[in-house]
């Protein structure tokens, strides 16, 4: 967001509105921003861009309150496959500026040298600009770089498969008791195996063969 301090004096740009000339009430300015603003900027999120950004300065007897209004177009990066891609912004933002030394917590306060004359506003345009953007930026389907969607779908696991979705009609809610019987049955349930150890004992049987071990052991007792 945009900083909350700015301690320029005198600014050689083109975005800067002078404020030792400026009377109280209402004044209205326009900015472009273009290639060449986004050149110097040098931001590896915005390559380039063509944006009007309208503003209405309105001072007052202790503090500017700033209305932006942002709309255009900015080229930055395809998040799937990375190559450049068209992207509209359009956005209303609000700053108030006040002079001042002491830092503001708040990222919609700008505080201004008391020895300010003028304000150079490249890095507000830029910041409100950036933050215009959507979450997400991707090319239409079948229009990003198809080099690196083949290399995507080669190396990528599932890269092919679709994300569930609510639509798909599986929802975890719905698993319940006769679902974890059915999986049970399906993958065997070792409770339900024989147990060695389990079952008829064996060794009441007296039919049974007793082993050669405890046959000996039972001749030395009764020695």
């Amino acid at each position: 967001m945009p900083s909350n301090f700015c301690s320029v004096k005198k600014a050689n740009s083109a975005y800067t509105v002078r404020l030792s000339s400026m009377k109280l009430g209402k004044h209205e300015f326009n900015f472009k921003l273009d290639k060449a603003f986004f050149e110097v900027i040098n931001s590896p999120l915005i390559a380039d861009g063509n944006v009007d950004v309208d503003i209405l300065w309105e001072r007052k007897e202790t503090m500017m309150v700033v209305l932006f209004t942002l709309k255009g177009d900015v080229y930055t990066f395809c998040d799937r496959c990375n190559d450049p891609i068209s992207v509209h912004i359009a956005g209303d933002y609000r700053l108030v500026y006040k002079f001042g030394t002491d830092l503001s917590d708040d990222e919609n306060l700008i505080i201004l040298d008391p020895e300010s004359i003028e304000v150079e506003l490249s890095e507000q345009l830029y910041e409100l600009t950036a933050v215009s953007l959507p979450g997400r930026n991707v090319h239409p389907l079948g229009e990003c770089n198809e080099e690196v969607m083949n290399l995507y779908d080669t190396y990528i696991v599932n890269a092919n498969e679709p994300e569930p979705s609510e639509d798909d009609g599986w929802d975890d809610e719905d698993w319940d008791e006769e679902d974890e019987e059915w999986l049970k049955n399906q993958m065997g349930d070792d409770d339900d195996e024989e147990d060695p150890d389990d079952g008829d004992d064996d060794d009441d049987d007296p039919n049974r063969p007793m082993d050669p071990r405890w046959s000996a052991l039972e001749k030395l007792k009764n020695n």
